[in-house]
């Protein structure tokens, strides 16, 4: 079983427009809402590519009441702690060609709150193989009860993968995890790299490693990237295609990285199919319900080629 876990979430609320979103009033808009953040996208995808899994989450109020309507009706299961503060909404207006999406303060767990949630999650570790760590925490301290669980699994031996960012992720690297999968922003702003030549990535890419992590994932967006397995490093290039929406791009990729490994992919191949999940996710605005059949033609567009030596290919990472 695949757990993932978002501290983090929102709830979606979105507004599609006809033409021109440029002007000052807007009618007509077609409203709908959606249960979001990064840990609930990847178990979203996850389903529509027929794997279950199980989402640790927070929820309250009104908000909270609706964001677990929609993770229902999304047919996903969910662990749900019930926090004191509302949950948080993200604003998505757009049209058939961009979107600009707006979202509201975070709100911060007790510490009474996070003690609870920690105790709750080391409950559910011991029932599941993969934990997969998505998206900020609502606050820095928060990142304890992140820092614990890596802790806890990498004793039982479970398969972690984190994709988190913020102020707390250069310890959370020490707890090495399996698979850190970040874009270069965020790895800009929560290490402080400047990632601005192919010799500073690879030299990111090294120290992660040297943390006990097996594989690297450092995405940019619609350019090329770097992906590291057990330290043999590769260059991988997206296919051109025309951006809607960045968002849930890299929660997809997420998802392509653990159905490859749940199908026995080699790293290659696995690469591939994560990007080609990542590209077709920025031509839509729906996130995170995208079918295998529709990624076969990004797939033949997407370019792998080594850098450097090849290394150590023993003791690949399986989920279950």
């Amino acid at each position: 079983m695949i757990l993932t876990i978002t501290l983090n979430p929102l709830l979606e609320i979105r507004l599609d427009y006809q033409g021109d979103i440029g002007k000052e009033v807007h009618r007509g808009g077609t409203l709908s809402y959606s249960a979001g953040g990064k840990g609930v996208n990847v178990s979203r995808q996850l389903k529509a590519l027929g794997i279950d899994s199980l989402i640790f989450t927070t929820a309250s109020g009104l908000n909270g009441k609706r964001f677990l309507e929609n993770l229902e009706k999304d047919g996903l299961k969910s662990v749900v702690f019930k926090t004191l503060s509302e949950t948080r909404i993200s604003v998505l207006i757009g049209n058939e060609s961009e979107q600009k999406n707006y979202f509201s303060l975070n709100q911060t767990l007790s510490g009474a709150e996070r003690e609870e949630i920690l105790s709750k999650l080391l409950k559910i570790i011991p029932t599941v193989d993969t934990i997969v760590i998505s998206g900020s925490t609502p606050d820095e301290g928060s990142a304890d009860i992140i820092a614990e669980i890596l802790k806890q699994a990498t004793t039982a031996n479970k398969l972690t993968l984190l994709d988190y960012y913020g102020p707390g992720l250069g310890r959370l690297l020490d707890y090495s995890p399996v698979i850190v999968h970040n874009n270069f922003e965020e790895i800009r702003s929560s290490l402080g790299h400047s990632l601005d030549s192919e010799d500073a990535i690879l030299q990111t890419i090294t120290e992660i490693h040297g943390k006990g992590v097996r594989q690297v994932y450092l995405t940019n967006g619609a350019d090329r990237f770097y992906a590291s397995n057990n330290g043999y490093i590769y260059l991988v290039e997206p296919p051109a295609v025309k951006t809607v929406s960045t968002i849930g791009c890299g929660d997809a990729f997420v998802s392509g990285i653990i159905y490859s490994m749940i199908q026995y992919k080699k790293f290659e191949e696995g690469l591939e199919i994560a990007t080609a999940f990542g590209a077709l996710e920025a031509t839509k605005k729906e996130v995170c319900r995208n079918t295998l059949s529709e990624i076969e033609p990004f797939i033949t567009s997407v370019k792998v080629s080594p850098v450097g030596k090849k290394m150590n290919e023993l003791n690949v990472p399986r989920a279950n």
